[in-house]
């Protein structure tokens, strides 16, 4: 059934015990707002460029195809380090069951500390992480990162 307002009869058939009856009942089935969920950590670290972090949101299928998520303004999924207002917007058509609802969080990437030190061989290595160095991102250095020498 869609959304909107119904009445019903309701027939009683008389019995030995029960004289016949016809009652009406009216129903009214509302516009339900959309399952919207975010199931993940709204923050986490800095894992490097070019690699996206985003919370996990779970969007009822139904209307997934009239939702847009933004970070500060942008569709496009962060992934420097920063503070992010994220607006989850579903806005169905009219002639839907569902409404239109908003929702929003602040999503929290933390800085990664940056590790400076001299690998075995002698050459200066600055690391992200265990598994992601400076070699690693090829001719992409952090523009933020700064390295002071101290004797």
């Amino acid at each position: 059934m869609n959304t909107g307002a119904y009445e019903y009869k309701v027939a009683i058939n008389a019995s030995p015990n029960y004289y016949a009856n016809t009652i009406k009942v009216n129903y009214v089935i509302e516009k339900a707002p959309p399952m919207i969920e975010i199931i993940a950590p709204t923050n986490t670290t800095y894992i490097g460029r070019g690699s996206t972090i985003t919370p996990t949101i779970s969007i009822d299928s139904a209307v997934s195809s009239y939702t847009t998520i933004t970070y500060n303004g942008s569709t496009s999924a962060p992934w420097e380090a920063g503070i992010y207002e994220v607006y989850i917007n579903c806005n169905p058509p009219a002639d839907s069951t569902y409404l239109p609802v908003v929702k929003t969080l602040t999503y929290v990437i933390s800085p990664k500390e940056l590790e400076v030190r001299y690998d075995n061989e002698g050459t200066l290595v600055m690391e992200y992480s265990t598994t992601m160095s400076i070699r690693d991102l090829g001719p992409v250095a952090p523009s933020d990162a700064s390295v002071v020498y101290t004797y």
